[in-house]
Formats: C-alpha cells, sequence, structure tokens
C-alpha cells in the first residue's frame, strides 16, 4: 500500500464517503497523511457538496427522498440532555424505531463534546457554582459545528456580561479539530442573542462566517438591531452590519442553506434573509399561510437542507417547502438582454393529523419535524411531553419510540449535519485538537 502512487490514490479517496475514508486511513500512516493535506481536505469537501446539490436536484419534494439513492449522507446531530447532555450523530439509514439514541456512551461525537467542554479554562464560571453551563449548537455548515456557551438559568439578564461575551467554539468533530473565536464586538449596553445567530458558508468567496445578532438595550428599537460578522481565516476580526428588517419576533434559531442565513418573524410571517456573499438583506414573499388576524404557531425550520415553515393550524400540523429559483426578466421593450432573478414559490408538502399524536390545539405548537427519515416516515420531537414519534405519511399512523418516563430525556436540540474534512487550519485559523 505504501508504494501505490499518491497522487492516484488521493483521487480515489476523495470520491469517498467520509465512513469509507475514515477506515482506509486505518490502513496506512501515507493515507492517514494524505487525509491531513489541504489539497485533499478542498477537493473532497467540493465533491461532497456537487453530490449533495445534485441530490437535490433529483428530488422534487421533500417526502421524495426514499426514491433515490444518497451518495452522500446527510444525517443529524443531536443534543440531548439525560442528567447531563450528550452530543451525537446518527447518519441517514439510522434505524430510529429500533435502536434508543442517548444511550450510546462511547460515542465518538459525545467524546468529542465532553473533551471540548473541559477546555473552557474561565474561574470565574468554574468557581461559581451558581452557573451551570453546557455548549448549544447554533449551527452545522459542511462538517463543521459552531457552539456558543449557554447557561442553565431561569434569568438571563442574572448572567455577568464578561460572561454572556464568551467566544463561540467552531469545530470539526470528525478530525477532533477547534478553535475559539475572539470575544465579538458587543459592549455592555449590547445583549448578544445567542439562538439568532450562525455559522453560514460564502459560496462567491469560497469562506465560512459566524454572525451573532446584537441589541443594543440602549436604543429606541426593540429588535436585534446590527449582526457582528466573523470571516474564519481573517485577521480583521468582527465587523458590524446594520439590520434593516424586524426579527425581533424570529421564531427558532437562524438557519443556513445554500449560502444565506434566514429568520423568520413569528407574528407578520415576514423571512429575512441574509446572502452572506454581497452581506445583503433580502425580505422574502410571506408564505400563503400567512393570516393576520389568525393564531396559529409558525416556526422556520430546516429538514433534509430544505427552508420550511411548519404550521399548527388545529386538527393538523402542516410543513410548507420553499424553493429558489432563477427568473429571467426582459429590462425594456426595446432590448432582448434578460435579467435573472430570485422567484421564491411555496409548496405544502405534508399535513398530518394531530389526534394521532394525541395532542390537544394547545399543546401542538411543542411538537417540532426531526427529519425526514430515507423510508418518508417523519421524526418528531414533543417538548412538553419530551418524546420521540414516527409519522408515516403513506399510512397516516403515529408510533411514540422515546418516552419520557423511561428515558428520562429532558431537553433535545437537532441540526442536520454532514461529515467532511473541512480543515480550520487550511483556513488560516490557529486551531487545536482534542
Amino acid at each position: 500500500m505504501e508504494n501505490l502512487n499518491e497522487e492516484l490514490v488521493m483521487e480515489i479517496l476523495y470520491r469517498l464517503p467520509v465512513d469509507s475514508i475514515l477506515q482506509c486511513i486505518l490502513v496506512c500512516k501515507t493515507w492517514r497523511t494524505l487525509v491531513r493535506n489541504t489539497y485533499f481536505v478542498n477537493n473532497h469537501y467540493l465533491h461532497q457538496l456537487q453530490l449533495l446539490h445534485e441530490q437535490q436536484l433529483d428530488v422534487d419534494k421533500l417526502l421524495d427522498h426514499h426514491n433515490t439513492k444518497s451518495i452522500v449522507s446527510l444525517g443529524q446531530v443531536f443534543l440531548i440532555e439525560k442528567g447531563n447532555f450528550r452530543f451525537q450523530y446518527f447518519d441517514e439509514t439510522y434505524d430510529y424505531e429500533n435502536n434508543h439514541i442517548g444511550h450510546d456512551l462511547l460515542h465518538p461525537f459525545d467524546h468529542f463534546y465532553k473533551k471540548l467542554l473541559t477546555t473552557f479554562s474561565d474561574l470565574r464560571v468554574q468557581d461559581n457554582n451558581d452557573y451551570y453551563y453546557f455548549l448549544y449548537p447554533i449551527g452545522s455548515c459542511s462538517g463543521l459545528v459552531c457552539f456558543c456557551f449557554m447557561y442553565n438559568l431561569r434569568e438571563f439578564r442574572d448572567v455577568p456580561f464578561s460572561l454572556l461575551t464568551y467566544p463561540l467554539f467552531v469545530c470539526n468533530p470528525i478530525t477532533g479539530e477547534y478553535v475559539n473565536l475572539p470575544r465579538c464586538g458587543a459592549k455592555e449596553k449590547d445583549f448578544p442573542i445567542g439562538i439568532m445567530s450562525g455559522i453560514g458558508y460564502d459560496y462567491f468567496n469560497n469562506v465560512y462566517k459566524v454572525v451573532v445578532a446584537i441589541h443594543n438595550m440602549q436604543e429606541l428599537e426593540l429588535w436585534p438591531n446590527r449582526l457582528q460578522v466573523y470571516t474564519l481565516g481573517e485577521i480583521n476580526g468582527w465587523r458590524n452590519i446594520k439590520i434593516p428588517y424586524d426579527i425581533s419576533g424570529a421564531s427558532g434559531e437562524c438557519i443556513h442553506i445554500d449560502g444565506s442565513l434566514f429568520w423568520m418573524h413569528r407574528d407578520c410571517c415576514n423571512i429575512v434573509a441574509f446572502d452572506l456573499s454581497n452581506e445583503v438583506f433580502v425580505l422574502l414573499p410571506q408564505p400563503p399561510i400567512y393570516n393576520p388576524n389568525g393564531t396559529h404557531y409558525k416556526k422556520l425550520h430546516i429538514l433534509r437542507n430544505r427552508l420550511c415553515v411548519v404550521l399548527s393550524r388545529y386538527p393538523h400540523l402542516e410543513i410548507w417547502t420553499v424553493k429558489k429559483r432563477k427568473k429571467k426578466l426582459e429590462l425594456n421593450n426595446n432590448s432582448s438582454t434578460l435579467e435573472s432573478t430570485d422567484c421564491w414559490s411555496w409548496i405544502k408538502e405534508l399535513s398530518m393529523p394531530l389526534e394521532g399524536l394525541g395532542t390537544s390545539s394547545y399543546m401542538s405548537k411543542n411538537l417540532i419535524p426531526v427529519t425526514v427519515l430515507n423510508d418518508g416516515q417523519v421524526l418528531l420531537w414533543d417538548y412538553a411531553r419530551k418524546a420521540l414519534f414516527l409519522y408515516d405519511p403513506r399510512t397516516t399512523t403515529t408510533k411514540k419510540i422515546v418516552d419520557n418516563d423511561v428515558h428520562k430525556w429532558d431537553y433535545v436540540r437537532s441540526l442536520p449535519h454532514m461529515n467532511s474534512f473541512a480543515s480550520l487550519k487550511a483556513l488560516g485559523m490557529n486551531s487545536k485538537w482534542i
């Protein structure tokens, strides 16, 4: 194996899925060294993105994924609280129905998470037992996961400001590489909002960017009025960008899809997109579900790399997805020149009866889809009952697969995740390894 042509081996390896490569690097030291090569990392990453994009184009509807052969595995990472926090990853072939997530104490992602947590050495936290802290995943992008520090306190204002502005962590759980970012440029009159922050990829400039929504409490606006933007690998630090739209009522976390970050105002259903390439905000057309007099619960969400709105409209839970297409427009009557513009269209993917979930009208807002499985079933998490359900749209039947009375779950956070060998060091970061 050591005598094989190095370029040929690299060309073969970067076309393999991550799981296969992890087995290959056990063959010899030469192959293990090749996988850490910047050329290999970049080519494997771009190849994964291309395959994932082609898979998305082959699927018209969210629930049709089980009709296609997956070349790139888009799995899920879970942050699970069961007395303490566990961080685990399951690919799209995982059998949720017959296996219990959260039980594997030797899970590599969980091992990485606990090691990462111990790197936090701020004595102001460690010496004060009043602040029970944990790492909260705010986003996953092409193999990198971004964590922010969170505190399990009812009164968030009781936490000292110096702790609220502690650096974010960006890491690759597969390689064990991580970096803690410098403190964002918040001042004591500012309030950084962790769950409205995220990480995304700028496809035009080929860079990762982390954003933090900042609310200046001394100004008149009641909503976060600017973003702090940090480009991984740049030395300029955090930059300020004014937010022109109200995202104060944003439902759910900041969501990254295809080079843009999204927020949705829960009341007026306005969806705001932030393009990471030109760093411009765009207001999307309101989804057809919007009713100014309605009291239905709405949440912006991501399912299998699709932007969607989850609508609780008793007696049904609906999932609406949005697609962006390029529409060509003629500039004027005397010119044959065409200009392309973004055209957004909404599709109602699924309407599931809430009665089968044993959920009342009031409690239906606690239901959130986690992912769509390979066989077309929808995995759901019930925040109120702390239970996992599987809904089969073909038979319209529901099955409870995790019950809090048995497994003692307190909290679940889930994100779509694609494993990769993305290197922080190759991006110019002063990273470390666990």
